[in-house]
């Protein structure tokens, strides 16, 4: 952060703003890659290929849909990071912060801290990350496997997932 030596750490606060600060230039380059990789995964043996790797994905999709299309689910992206980076960096920093009043070992209390920090970011993130996927493999695929289709906002999917399954669907 502007005004932090190189020896110095953030604290809770400014790692929380950094992380909002950042999610829309992170996502700009997650999100492609995120929409191939939740195309060819959704390619299973009950479905007829439509892409042979990751470069067929891109083509066919900038193909079909434009170039544009290779960004469906970033603003779900983009909520999903706002909202779970910062439950990511205090989960992290205060399980460290307790590791160390509690003289646990360092290895230990730093894969904790891990750890916790992966409980607090999908906990609360999870269901965005379901809202942004479906959005993603709203192209060819979507068409293919039924329920997957993500067609609309983010509310629109949202809402959608909620009829069919209530709150528990967004955590399945």
């Amino acid at each position: 952060m502007v005004g932090k030596t190189d020896d110095e750490t953030l604290n809770t606060v400014e790692m929380v703003a950094s992380a909002l600060i950042t999610s829309p230039a992170y996502c700009a380059f997650v999100a492609p890659v995120d929409l191939v990789k939740n195309r060819l995964q959704v390619q299973s043996s009950k479905v007829d290929k439509v892409y042979s790797g990751p470069i067929d994905v891109v083509v066919k999709t900038v193909k079909k849909d434009g170039a544009k299309a290779m960004f469906d689910g970033y603003t779900a992206t983009v909520i999903q990071r706002m909202v779970g980076l910062p439950f990511l960096f205090v989960f992290y920093d205060l399980t460290k912060q307790a590791a160390r009043r509690n003289n646990v070992p360092e290895s230990a209390g730093t894969l904790t801290a891990g750890f916790m920090a992966g409980v607090g970011f999908w906990g609360v993130s999870f269901p965005m990350d379901l809202i942004k996927t479906q959005m993603q493999n709203s192209g060819a695929i979507a068409t293919t496997v039924k329920g997957t289709g993500g067609e609309g906002s983010v509310l629109a999917v949202a809402t959608r997932i909620y009829k069919n399954g209530g709150i528990g669907g967004f955590y399945r």
